[in-house]
Formats: C-alpha cells, sequence, structure tokens
C-alpha cells in the first residue's frame, strides 16, 4: 500500500517544478524525500516544532517525537527553501542551508489607535486584586495549558487575589470544569465555548491579563491578537511566545507556581512601567499587521519563482543545444 502511495506521489512530483511542504507532517517529510530524489525544488512551510507537537501527547507522541524532530530536522537542512513563522525559535532548532524568510500566519489589520488610548485609560483604573485573566484556545486539548492557570487560581487565591480566568474556544469542558472545582475556584472561571471574532475582540478589551501556557506553539496567533489590543500578556517559554513577550513576563511550562509568580511581578510593577509595556506590545503587534507579512511573503515567493524559472530556461537552452549537437 505504501508503495502505491509513494509511487503515485513520485508520479505527481516529476510533474511540479516545485514541491511545498508544511512540516511537521509525515506526508510532506515523504514528499521532500522523493522531491531531493528527482532533484525538484523544495519549499519547507516550517509551522511549528515537531518536538513539542508530539512529546507532548501521551506514550505513543513520545515514541514518535525523536523520529518527527530528526527528520524535520533533515528536511528542513536540505531544502531550498524555508518559510519560518517564528523570527527566531524554529530558525535555532531547524537551520537551513538555502534561503529562507520569516513570516507568522496571523491574520490581524491594526488601523485604530483608539484601541490603545481605551487600554491606557483601563490600566489607570485597573484593580489587580480582582483581575480579569484570558486564554483563546480549544478547551479540550491538554497541551493548551490552561488546567495550569486554574490551579494558578488556587494559587492566587491563597494570597488575597480573586482572579476571573476566562476561557475562550470550543471543545469538552468537563476536564476543566472537574479541575476547577476540585481546586475551589469553579466560581472563578467563566467558558465561553466558540465566539464569532469580533466577540473574541470586545472580550480581550475586557480583560486584564492574557495568559498563554502552552506546551506546543510556533508562532501564538491569540497572544499577537492580545497585544495588538493593548493586553498586558503572560507566556510559557514555548515555542516563539518568548519572541514577543518581554523576558520578566516569560514562564516556566506546566507550573501554576510560576503563573502565579509571573502575575505577581507584574502586580507589582509600577503603573507608570505597565504604561510603557502596554505601549510596546502594541507597537510589537503592529509588526505582525497581515498587510506587511503578506508583503513579505509575495517578494520570497516572487524571488523562488525567478529562480525556478530562470533554472527551467537553463534546462530548455541545454537540451536544445544537446539537441543541435546531435544533429
Amino acid at each position: 500500500m505504501l508503495h502505491v502511495y509513494d509511487a503515485d506521489m513520485e508520479q505527481a512530483i516529476r510533474k511540479c517544478r516545485l514541491t511545498v511542504c508544511r512540516c511537521p507532517s509525515v506526508i510532506a517529510y515523504r514528499a521532500a524525500r522523493l522531491s531531493f530524489k528527482r532533484d525538484v525544488p523544495v519549499l519547507v512551510e516550517a509551522m511549528g516544532c515537531a518536538w513539542d507537537a508530539y512529546w507532548n501527547h501521551g506514550l505513543y507522541g513520545k515514541i514518535v517525537a525523536p523520529y518527527m524532530y530528526f527528520e524535520m530536522k533533515y528536511i528542513v537542512s536540505k531544502a531550498r527553501y524555508v518559510l519560518y513563522v517564528t523570527e527566531r525559535f524554529l530558525q535555532e532548532r531547524y537551520p537551513c542551508s538555502g534561503k529562507s524568510c520569516h513570516a507568522s500566519n496571523v491574520d490581524i489589520k491594526i488601523n485604530n489607535d483608539l484601541v490603545l488610548k481605551d487600554r491606557l485609560k483601563k490600566l489607570k483604573e485597573a484593580d489587580f486584586t480582582a483581575p480579569v485573566f484570558m486564554t483563546v484556545a480549544a478547551v479540550n486539548v491538554k497541551t493548551k495549558g490552561q488546567q495550569y492557570v486554574i490551579e494558578a487560581l488556587a494559587l492566587l487565591k491563597k494570597r488575597g487575589i480573586e482572579a476571573k480566568y476566562m476561557l475562550v474556544g470550543g471543545g469538552d469542558q468537563s476536564y476543566l470544569k472537574q479541575l476547577a472545582v476540585s481546586y475551589g475556584v469553579e466560581s472563578q472561571t467563566v467558558f465561553t465555548g466558540n465566539v464569532p471574532h469580533l466577540s473574541v475582540l470586545e472580550l480581550l478589551d475586557k480583560c486584564d491579563v492574557y495568559i498563554q501556557p502552552s506546551l506546543q506553539e510556533g508562532l501564538p496567533r491569540s497572544v499577537i491578537e492580545a497585544m495588538s489590543r493593548g493586553c498586558l500578556c503572560l507566556g510559557s517559554e514555548t515555542g516563539g511566545t518568548p519572541e514577543l513577550l518581554k523576558v520578566s513576563r516569560v514562564f516556566r511550562r506546566r507550573s501554576a507556581r510560576a503563573i502565579s509568580e509571573s502575575f505577581f511581578g507584574l502586580k507589582d510593577e509600577k503603573k507608570e512601567l505597565l504604561t510603557d509595556e502596554v505601549v510596546r506590545n502594541h507597537d510589537v503587534a503592529r509588526q505582525y499587521d497581515s498587510r506587511l507579512l503578506e508583503k513579505r511573503r509575495k517578494a520570497f515567493f516572487s524571488t523562488i519563482e525567478d529562480e525556478i524559472t530562470k533554472k527551467k530556461m537553463e534546462e530548455v537552452r541545454c537540451f536544445s543545444r544537446s539537441e543541435l549537437n546531435r544533429d
């Protein structure tokens, strides 16, 4: 069966001038290797870390994680072109010898400075003894890490902080709801389910601190979106998250205590410094405006197209000369 599948894929690749492989993916790895064999140029879209993606998914994931990691490392190193969603993290973990470009796949347009003004006004009135936290992610995927924030609510409660936690996203809520009950913070957790994008923006404007507790990430779009609304943000040391946030706002993965300590570090900061941080977050988000990213992608793709066209023309000329010599 695999042999037939490979034969079909190889036949399709023979007709291509470029193979685009979105990694990590077993199918993408196979397509890349067949393309290398046929000397067909490969463009890899590095969307996330293979190790993180598989290691955090049970026993089977831990078994296949080493293969997925080293195979992605090999494919990226051999690819002629690589498009990374991060600016540093994936580049350092999966370096390439070909041409590369970084452009996140976020879709954000920042046009209105009124959002920033409203956030700065809200910050002046913020009461960090009863803050509103928020995470946007599926609630039935444990690698999103909401369970550690729920545990952190209990730790904060013991220290006099009655935080409210909004969990925005679809999926089975039963595990996290049971966890909230076991920690005695069920009245502090609010599950919204799936909500329209405009409603997500409205909720972001109401929250005080956005928290990204993920165990795996490429570049977290939800963090960039929160920053575009001027939110103060905390995030785990996962994927490209540290590229977006101040060092003091990055916490250790799988640690409720680290989340609570990170919040206290933010809470104890002077309001003037938090004001600077809000402006800083908004400015960083501007760098991920989808129009800027699209321009960067198009320039990279244009370079690829020019090189492939040039190579094809050279092959045609070589073929023509060989035919003339034969005559």
